[in-house]
């Protein structure tokens, strides 16, 4: 019943309305209120073939996106907390049963509108969720982080730090910042290394106190990371600050790798010719990881000394998989000119077809340069991949398109 009633006010003539509680007394609202009259504590029954209370099943709509849907949505959502529905009621989602999902985080972290975010704050929500802090970053528009950080959300525990600084958003970790995130509840700058972000960034987290001596969980101290992932501005900003470190040489050869120094790397291989091999499986890692974040200059080098085409790093993805997945065709050009291999696996036991079939597909990600995945398609055929079968994989519409036509050619 609770999926039936949802679509079918949503659904209702499309109506355009100055707001919520104008719409509400309008028709649309009578099987909702019907409902209710019938049973006073259906507003907290979970029903309908997603097993999701009422008030989830309209704070998780994405109808709410559309113009005419949204008054509808927000008043029908007024109505339920008017009676009596949980502003914190949750849902457990069978694909993803850990944890429950909030009716708040299908409004903060799902659909992003801020409108229905502050209503269910006003009625009590609880910012504190574990889920909405940590999504809400995941658009452009930054106002639901910020309603839930006003709110008095948690950042510590929640991720939310990291998270921000998968985004090229300096607003927005400011913000967090100044709201009770902890520059220092794990590695954050590492993370931030290891994202591509700017100077900016890595500036705003040690303004507010990170500290510059730490190490991560694999006890790389940010001195070795910043030097290993070709940042010599991070470097630069460390040793004004007294932090300096002497370097072994594979450190040495990774870093000059890294910032695209071919000459010093060669300098360092013809003394070590094996320094290859001495490497470590984290110091390996170095190429996927520069991959994600569009080094351009450090991969080719690392290929140029020949690094190992198929290390993998993250997802257990290879540098191909990693720059298909941001986007970055000049990355994956050069990668496959080198012989990298398409079909190498990653731990969703899958190829880079379905790296790109995922990929191409997100709205979330936030790529260090211009993502182009018919780019990327285009080059993984000129260089072998075959036309991925449709009835196994989806697309962009952009990419489909591309594979359509190409399989119109083929024709």
């Amino acid at each position: 019943m609770l999926a039936s009633v949802v679509l079918l006010y949503a659904s209702c003539a499309k109506r355009r309305t100055s707001s919520p509680r104008t719409y509400g007394s309008r028709a649309p609202l009578a099987p909702i209120r019907r409902a209710i009259a019938a049973d006073a504590g259906w507003v907290n029954t979970a029903g309908g073939p997603m097993g999701m209370p009422p008030l989830v099943a309209v704070t998780h709509s994405r109808l709410i996106a559309e113009q005419d849907f949204a008054p509808r949505l927000l008043a029908c959502a007024e109505l339920l907390l008017t009676n009596g529905a949980d502003a914190n009621c949750a849902w457990t989602n069978p694909k993803s049963p850990d944890p429950p999902q909030s009716a708040l985080y299908g409004a903060a972290g799902r659909t992003h509108n801020a409108a229905m975010t502050t209503l269910l704050l006003a009625a009590g929500a609880n910012p504190d969720d574990e889920e909405s802090l940590y999504h809400s970053v995941e658009t452009s528009d930054s106002t639901c982080m910020r309603l839930l950080l006003r709110a008095g959300a948690r950042v510590t525990g929640t991720n939310a730090l990291g998270r921000v600084l998968d985004f090229d958003r300096l607003d927005d970790l400011d913000f967090m910042l100044q709201h009770g995130g902890d520059p220092n509840e794990r590695p954050w700058v590492h993370h931030a290394i290891l994202r591509g972000r700017s100077m900016d960034h890595i500036r705003a987290l040690v303004d507010a106190g990170a500290d510059v001596r730490t190490v991560d969980a694999d006890g790389v101290s940010l001195y070795r990371c910043a030097q290993a992932h070709g940042r010599p501005d991070v470097v630069a900003m460390l040793v004004a600050a007294g932090v300096e470190e002497p370097l072994s040489e594979e450190e040495q050869f990774v870093g000059a790798c890294a910032r695209g120094d071919e000459a010093a790397a060669r300098g360092i291989a013809a003394r070590i010719p094996d320094i290859l091999t001495r490497l470590s499986a984290k110091q390996l890692q170095t190429m996927p990881e520069l991959a994600a974040i569009g080094n351009l200059i450090g991969v080719r080098t690392m290929l140029a000394l020949g690094w190992p085409l198929e290390v993998k790093s993250a997802w257990d993805a290879t540098a191909l998989n990693h720059a298909v997945f941001f986007g970055d065709a000049a990355i994956t050009e050069l990668l496959l000119a080198h012989g990298a291999d398409w079909r190498a696996r990653h731990a969703y036991r899958d190829n880079v077809m379905g790296t790109l079939s995922f990929a191409s597909q997100d709205e979330v990600m936030d790529p260090p340069t211009p993502r182009d995945h018919v780019a990327c398609a285009r080059v993984l055929l000129a260089h072998g991949m075959p036309l991925p079968d449709g009835r196994q994989y989806t697309f962009s519409t952009d990419v489909t398109e591309f594979f359509d036509a190409q399989r119109g050619e083929a024709g």
